[in-house]
């Protein structure tokens, strides 16, 4: 049992590491952490998308 949950969990972290980069690219997009990340932007359409997508998100958490 033991051993297969080790191999279950080494699993998980090589499928876990494919989205990694992926959500890193993304969180580039979106949340750009210093001038050389936001100096590769052209607009701020992702970023105005998170935005949107956080005030949605509270909206639907909490009654009018």
């Amino acid at each position: 049992m033991q051993k297969n949950l080790m191999q279950l969990y080494k699993r998980a972290l090589n499928e876990r590491e494919i989205w990694l980069n992926r959500w890193k690219t993304a969180m580039r997009y979106t949340i750009p952490m210093d001038d050389t990340e936001s100096a590769t932007l052209f607009d701020a359409t992702a970023a105005d998308a998170v935005d949107n997508l956080a005030a949605s998100m509270y909206s639907l958490l909490t009654p009018p």
